[in-house]
């Protein structure tokens, strides 16, 4: 089983993890709130070539609620492209999933990426089937759209 998962739901730090049968590689990068690392950066970092994700079975993408709606948003609209292009199943798991995954297993304090995939492994043909269209972003109330100083 092939498997990319990303996590771009916080304002500084963004998770990318590929599993390759059973190795999972995994690349955090930190940045400013207004600036994103490339996409490329998380491939090239990973050793994952543009060819290479033909071969990958499923994609799995944080849909929030995160502190950045924007990244959040954009991840999902990338990640819904690419698996719409490259027939791929897309799975999206939210921030509250991943906590509830997280207190069932102890609270380990792993990278949402890799998370996402541990959470996935446990029932990973359930995912199979995710078509991109069905993944959207979690919008939630508390983090509602104020007006920033820029």
């Amino acid at each position: 089983m092939k498997i990319i998962s990303y996590d771009g739901s916080m304002q500084e730090k963004s998770s990318m993890s590929v599993l390759l049968e059973d190795d999972i590689k995994t690349e955090i990068i930190e940045h400013g709130k207004k600036t994103r690392p490339s996409w490329e950066t998380f491939f090239k970092k990973l050793h994952l070539r543009h060819e290479d994700l033909s071969n990958i079975d499923l994609f799995l993408v944080c849909t929030g609620p995160g502190s950045s709606y924007t990244a959040v948003r954009s991840s999902v609209s990338f990640f819904k492209a690419l698996c719409t292009g490259l027939n791929k199943p897309l799975a999206g798991i939210s921030c509250d999933e991943l906590r509830d995954f997280r207190q069932k297993n102890k609270g380990t304090d792993k990278a949402n990426s890799i998370e996402m995939i541990n959470l996935v492994k446990l029932s990973v043909d359930d995912y199979l089937d995710s078509a991109p269209s069905s993944v959207n972003p979690i919008h939630d109330e508390e983090h509602s759209f104020r007006e920033m100083n820029v």
